[in-house]
């Protein structure tokens, strides 16, 4: 193969540096692990080929974007950029972080997971707004758009569920829709727009075999929460809390 070919696409955000590390980049970009690494995760994914793939056989771009402050319902999109940094992955949790240079997003925004106070716990119904940028799979009338190179981001509201955590530590809420393909990887923001965490997936279906049921539990999903999967499952968004990507980010951090 003389060119790359489009492995995975998801959504990505940057945080400015957490906390008092002289020699830490100025700017780290947080997502999924299976976004940036699907071949970290075949238990989730069936492409046979993606046996014969791993770290040396790939290389990284981002495009960021910010919102027109006179029009939030528009987006600035800049260039298309690769970024060379290696990316390093939680042991368990689908989590990853990949240093970047400032000037590569230095006109756009960066959040911050020190504006949320780690006092602050999420409370039982609060408010919560899961941000990314659905692909056109499953999503009508964004194929055309996606081959303009044209990315619709999307805002979905949701409550948070903070007394149900499952075995991996992940945190759940009840979203008004359902988070789409492409979205994983983006901040869970608090009505202060601060970050609380990062979305992952949602709940699949309820199983309807002992296979399909086998096939979970391979996944690690958490058989606690098949209430949750009888119960609207669409809805259910799964994310990974702030304070476990602030632990990750601080142990991490440290190396660079």
């Amino acid at each position: 193969m003389t060119e790359y070919e489009l492995l995975s696409r998801g959504t990505a955000f940057c945080l400015s540096q957490p906390g008092p590390l002289p020699s830490a980049p100025e700017v780290v970009l947080v997502t999924c692990s299976h976004v940036l690494a699907p071949y970290k995760w075949r238990q989730h994914f069936k492409e046979p080929w993606l046996d014969f793939v791993n770290d040396e056989h790939v290389e990284y771009r981002i495009q960021a974007w910010k919102q027109e402050e006179s029009d939030p319902s528009r987006i600035q999109l800049g260039a298309e950029t690769r970024v060379y940094g290696k990316s390093v992955h939680h042991h368990s949790l689908d989590l990853c972080m990949l240093p970047i240079h400032k000037n590569t997003v230095d006109a756009y925004e960066l959040l911050s997971l020190e504006d949320r106070d780690q006092q602050e716990p999420l409370a039982e119904g609060e408010e919560l707004t899961f941000l990314g940028f659905p692909s056109a799979i499953n999503c009508p009338g964004e194929e055309q758009r996606e081959k303009l190179g044209v990315l619709t981001p999307r805002r979905v509201q949701g409550r948070a569920l903070a007394s149900i955590r499952d075995k991996q530590g992940r945190t759940y809420a009840k979203t008004e829709e359902r988070l789409t393909v492409g979205m994983s990887g983006g901040p869970v923001v608090d009505r202060h727009g601060r970050c609380c965490g990062i979305f992952q997936g949602i709940l699949p279906p309820p199983p309807q075999s002992p296979a399909e049921e086998e096939a979970q539990a391979a996944c690690d999903l958490d058989p606690t929460l098949r209430s949750l999967q009888v119960e609207e499952w669409e809805r259910h968004a799964g994310f990974i809390p702030l304070t476990a990507v602030r632990a990750f980010l601080e142990i991490n951090l440290v190396k660079y």
